[in-house]
């Protein structure tokens, strides 16, 4: 993301369609003013061959769940008490082959 630095010992390509990505933001106060400043972390990214279309959170499940465009859906949940994902079920249909 643009606001990611640079790490120019890594190279990261993505060839994806669509993509769920998790973030730890912070915001951090300047000493001496009421303005302060954003850090994000990237913790975990998941690409598809399909567009996300929809993202909700549900609370009860402890679910990330993502829509696609073609009306299917992925649900994901947090390893233990950890912000990393894993997905429990997948209505992507099976890639065919070329």
């Amino acid at each position: 993301m643009p606001w990611e630095k640079k790490d120019k010992t890594k190279s990261e390509t993505y060839a994806t369609v669509g993509a769920v990505m998790i973030y730890k933001v912070r915001i951090a106060k300047d000493s001496g003013t009421d303005v302060g400043s954003w850090s994000f972390q990237r913790l975990w990214m998941k690409g598809y061959p399909l567009q996300t279309g929809a993202i909700q959170w549900c609370e009860n499940e402890k679910t990330l769940i993502v829509g696609f465009d073609q009306g299917k859906i992925a649900r994901l949940k947090p390893l233990g008490t950890s912000l990393h994902m894993q997905e429990v079920s997948n209505c992507l249909p099976k890639a065919s082959p070329i």
